[in-house]
């Protein structure tokens, strides 16, 4: 029987780990950072989170309402395949329409990874599971450290206790968790990449 109190902790760190939270609090950091004024930044933000969040979280209330899905951390592949189908077709529609406004290059490119990124575990799921919350981690963990710098390169101590909650709550194995963070580093480097060389 495993310890209440170390339950409690896996469950707190994994809501907090959550990859709608995490990517919120990226797009608020970035979109701050990078705005002209507070009414463009709030354009960005409201965007945003329609196309990334809000979309795909309404989907995912609905369906646990009428019962088509078991559970919030959509365990069942066939769930997970529906989600991120809708998220990625989600954020793809966001990315566009944020092009068409303006939104700066550097928010683009964080756009364009969390996309790319979607894409890439989507097709992969219907192979095989892997942790999207340890991936999530790694994307924003790599962004924030493209973008501002080594001074915040402890994020990536982070998956250390995310990865160990998701374990500790039988969410995931060591290698779903390991699949998870490679090759979401590996992705997002290679869009950086892309986009440093054509820049």
């Amino acid at each position: 029987m495993k310890n209440k109190y170390l339950n409690f902790i896996a469950m707190a760190i994994s809501f907090l780990g959550s990859p709608f939270i995490v990517i919120a609090s990226m797009l608020i950091f970035l979109a701050w950072h990078y705005k002209d004024g507070v009414l463009q930044f709030y354009s960005y933000l409201l965007v945003t989170a329609i196309f990334v969040l809000i979309i795909p979280i309404a989907y995912m209330v609905e369906n646990i309402k009428d019962l088509k899905f078991i559970d919030l951390h959509l365990t069942r592949k066939e769930d997970r395949e529906k989600v991120l189908l809708v998220t990625a077709f989600s954020v793809l529609v966001g990315y566009l329409m944020l092009s068409f406004i303006g939104m700066p290059k550097p928010l683009l490119l964080v756009e364009l990874v969390v996309l790319v990124n979607l894409i890439v575990i989507t097709i992969l799921t219907f192979r095989m599971k892997l942790s999207i919350h340890l991936a999530v981690l790694t994307i924003v963990a790599t962004l924030v450290v493209f973008f501002l710098g080594n001074s915040y390169l402890w994020l990536y101590l982070l998956i250390l206790p995310l990865g160990w909650s998701r374990y500790y709550r039988e969410k995931h194995s060591f290698p779903e968790i390991f699949a998870g963070t490679f090759l979401s580093f590996f992705v997002t480097l290679v869009i950086i990449a892309m986009f440093v060389t054509a820049g």
